[in-house]
């Protein structure tokens, strides 16, 4: 699933939340942390995409080891995908060997660069 896919917040708008299909958010320690999709939707349950189970009154994940204990299944909202679509952008860019061979890339990366200083705020 690609955070970036701009089809997900319209699956998550135009599907009630919890059926089959719809898009939703594993929070770990209260953060967003993996998008998943819910495969099935039980009277007590849901599966996501991998077979993990979670409780349908309150979102925690079933067997629940030490490391996951905190993993609750969360509604896809705008604020959620834009948080994930940060960390897939953090994990991109520190492998990212741009080529600047062509005037139209620099100009390109030129932009991103400076949209990146304009969102961090200044530095030291």
């Amino acid at each position: 699933m690609d955070v970036f896919d701009p089809a997900l917040l319209d699956n998550a708008a135009q599907s009630p939340w919890g059926t089959p299909g719809t898009f939703a958010v594993i929070e770990r320690r209260g953060r967003p942390w993996r998008l998943t999709c819910i495969e099935t939707a039980e009277e007590h349950l849901y599966t996501v995409h991998g077979g993990q189970q979670y409780a349908r009154d309150t979102g925690f994940r079933l067997n629940a080891t030490a490391a996951n204990r905190t993993d609750q299944l969360v509604p896809l909202t705008e604020a959620r995908l834009t948080y994930l679509q940060v960390l897939a952008f953090q994990r991109e860019v520190t492998q990212w060997q741009p080529s600047l061979d062509a005037p139209a890339q620099v100009r390109a990366y030129g932009a991103l660069a400076r949209a990146w200083r304009q969102a961090s705020g200044p530095t030291s």
